[in-house]
């Protein structure tokens, strides 16, 4: 059910093309209010899309030809769905899994699904080491590539133990948020750049889940964000999906 509601729950910023407004909206979904059984069941939320909606239907009327996206954990799963929505619709996609077989594999994958001359670029970042997530956007910049829209969408989930990431930071608040936060800040002078050069607004998207309303009762607990006494395995994903 969880797994469910995380599909159509995210936030995002757009980036319009002067470098300086940001707007922040709901996910596809709307709001979450109540109960799991109420957002499943209601039909759409304010941009008429719902938890039901497809990948192919909400893009049914963009045209991403020119527009470079990076989807983060796009080797399976909603990250895979998202590279191959995107692709469909003449986007370059930035292929990423922890290390770069996979990512290679998943762009194979892809381009047999999408025959014709999808634009694929697999590419290595590990969001649970941020001396990899700095060395994957130097990567991506030296590229010289624009960016138009990056999804952060990798994370872990409910993990039965506690565990720490390289940087000491408990692993699914360190995948789930603080990765995806370095990762945002150092590619976001890029994105600003990017919508002044095209007059194409850029759009940041973190996918977040109504898994947050499990997370500890005082919040995020940024100044515990390592504490192994109190670890809860979906204590501890409500807080990563809260801090998104």
């Amino acid at each position: 059910l969880v797994a469910r509601m995380s599909q159509p729950s995210a936030s995002s910023i757009s980036v319009s093309s002067d470098g300086k407004s940001y707007v922040t909206s709901g996910g596809i979904g709307g709001t979450f209010s109540g109960s799991a059984g109420y957002f499943l069941r209601r039909p759409t939320g304010a941009n008429g899309f719902g938890a039901y909606s497809t990948s192919d239907q909400v893009l049914a009327n963009w045209d991403g030809t020119g527009k470079v996206a990076i989807v983060t954990g796009s080797a399976g799963g909603l990250g895979f769905e998202t590279a191959r929505a995107l692709a469909s619709k003449g986007a370059e996609v930035i292929v990423t899994a922890r290390d770069q077989a996979k990512a290679e594999a998943a762009a194979e994958k892809l381009r047999a699904l999408l025959p014709g001359g999808a634009k694929l670029t697999p590419m290595a970042v590990d969001l649970s080491d941020l001396a990899s997530v700095h060395a994957f956007a130097q990567a991506f910049l030296a590229t010289r590539k624009p960016l138009n829209i990056l999804i952060n969408n990798a994370g872990i989930m409910a993990l039965p133990k506690y565990g720490a990431t390289k940087d000491g930071i408990e692993q699914q608040l360190g995948v789930n948020h603080c990765g995806h936060f370095a990762l945002t800040n150092l590619l976001l002078p890029h994105i600003i750049a990017s919508a002044k050069s095209s007059g194409v607004e850029g759009r940041i998207v973190s996918v977040a889940s109504s898994a947050h309303h499990m997370a500890y009762p005082e919040g995020v607990l940024l100044d515990k964000y390592n504490d192994e006494s109190r670890y809860t395995h979906w204590g501890a994903y409500g807080r990563s999906k809260l801090a998104n």
